[in-house]
């Protein structure tokens, strides 16, 4: 913590300032959305595992994809029936738009801190309910993300989880788990606050997050992937 012009500024947690990761994942998911070329969709996707390796380490970046590859595989093929077109280029597409939003979500998870970000959007004038309660679902996405990784790690030790196919079969147990583990995180949230009688209508300050010139990175670079698909 330092003091400079009687403004109080932290030594951040997070490693990408939060409204540059929020831009990011927004344009990244706006950019796979729109565009419908295959090749286009998969630089990106290549792009974005890239940068989400550098925030979380490319073990969990590939557990994650492996993870989710069963249910991209599965809306492309259902996509690809749909079109009816015979062309491989419609499961392709949506293949490479799952696995790309995938790893837009891990970078945009694991790189800022969640009452951070609620510091960042107070201090932009959004009010103080919204700032908590988008920092809480925040913080409840990067409880859900570090289960599920437990619970396929755990899966994978007792030899149920081969294959990333294996996770289809499993899904309803999956799901089961992760629902139950955020309903009892949640309760716990909840008491923790009314025990430190949190009233989130009230804050003295907002904390200074600074914004440094390497967090421009990951939305530009989204920006400039964007600009090249739609030209």
């Amino acid at each position: 913590m330092r003091v400079s012009r009687g403004e109080v500024s932290w030594s951040r947690a997070s490693l990408i300032h939060p409204i540059a990761s929020t831009a990011y994942l927004l344009i990244l998911i706006s950019t796979i959305t729109m565009i419908h070329d295959w090749i286009d969709t998969a630089i990106i996707f290549t792009a974005s595992s890239i940068m989400a390796s550098k925030v979380s380490g490319v073990r969990r970046v590939l557990g994650f994809l492996a993870a989710f590859l069963p249910m991209a595989l599965g809306l492309g093929l259902f996509a690809y029936l749909v079109a009816g077109s015979g062309r491989i280029e419609v499961l392709l597409l949506v293949l490479f738009r799952v696995e790309a939003a995938v790893s837009g979500s891990i970078l945009y998870a694991y790189s800022s801190d969640p009452w951070e970000f609620a510091d960042t959007l107070g201090r932009i004038g959004l009010p103080v309910i919204i700032a908590y309660t988008m920092a809480l679902a925040y913080n409840m996405l990067q409880g859900m993300l570090r289960d599920l990784q437990e619970i396929l790690q755990s899966l994978r030790s007792r030899g149920l989880l081969k294959t990333p196919l294996h996770v289809v079969p499993r899904l309803p147990l999956i799901s089961h788990i992760l629902i139950q583990l955020a309903a009892r995180k949640a309760e716990d949230m909840q008491v923790a606050l009314e025990a430190r009688r949190f009233n989130p209508h009230k804050r003295r300050s907002w904390r200074n997050i600074d914004l440094k010139m390497g967090d421009l990175i990951p939305p530009l670079v989204a920006l400039v992937l964007a600009v090249i698909s739609f030209t």
